[in-house]
């Protein structure tokens, strides 16, 4: 919707007037994948940004909300020879490193 608006100043002489057309033209909503980095203004658009995808070797720590990112967080590596992957890491948890235990002298290793 366009809207007029006339500014008038009168310098003592004369009377001088702009006129001024604007439109106005409501915020976008940020899409799906994206998220809300600045409200809109009266001078600007919504802000939205991409949101991050988490690499091979993350876990999601938190999901995206309208208005914040995705937070990856890098996946636990069990130490080798100390260590077993006890449980193995998903798209939003964190893999679990058990300790490796020494055999009793009654048992022997499978």
């Amino acid at each position: 919707m366009s809207h007029c608006r006339v500014t008038c100043r009168d310098n003592g002489s004369h009377t001088a007037c702009d006129l001024q057309v604007r439109a106005c033209t409501p915020h976008r909503t940020c899409p799906n994948g994206f998220f809300r980095v600045g409200a809109g203004t009266a001078t600007t658009d919504t802000d939205c940004r991409l949101v991050t995808v988490c690499g091979a070797a993350q876990y999601i720590a938190a999901t995206a909300g309208t208005s914040t990112d995705t937070v990856c967080a890098n996946l636990t590596v069990c130490v080798p020879e100390a260590q077993y992957e006890s449980t193995p890491p998903s798209e939003f948890a964190d893999r679990v490193c058990s300790d490796i235990s020494e055999c009793a002298t009654t048992e022997y290793v499978v």
